[in-house]
């Protein structure tokens, strides 16, 4: 598959489309406005070099091209969504990781001290 020239956020507009099946919706689902959309629209059917969607009154039909994409780009946005967007919080009072402080000596005089106090008592494991 080439991606160059994809926008990924472009198979979020994709998606939204193919879910609601009605531009106004999908483009209100994304927080998109309407032009947005169309103009996602035309780069997608550049890209995929398929028309994608047909209208029929107000609902936005599939075409076999976009059909078959369906389900790949539900399973890629929900795997990105696993694996990169819903990584776990930041909890410190699990962390073991390291950290480096860059302080200029008046910093270090001043709030060193204090941040490693600090630290030391929300996230006991963490080390410098």
């Amino acid at each position: 598959m080439r991606f160059k020239g994809l926008d990924l956020n472009l198979l979020v507009a994709l998606d939204a489309l193919m879910t609601e099946r009605n531009l106004t919706a999908a483009a209100r689902k994304i927080h998109l406005s309407q032009p947005a959309m169309s103009a996602a629209i035309a780069r997608l059917r550049t890209y995929f070099r398929d028309e994608l969607f047909t209208m029929r009154g107000r609902e936005l039909v599939l075409t076999p091209g976009a059909e078959a994409l369906a389900g790949p780009v539900r399973e890629a946005l929900l795997h990105i969504q696993l694996s990169i967007i819903s990584r776990d919080a930041f909890d410190p009072t699990q962390s073991s990781r390291r950290f480096r402080f860059i302080l200029s000596d008046f910093m270090t005089i001043v709030f060193l001290r204090k941040i490693v106090d600090r630290i030391a008592q929300e996230a006991p494991a963490v080390r410098f």
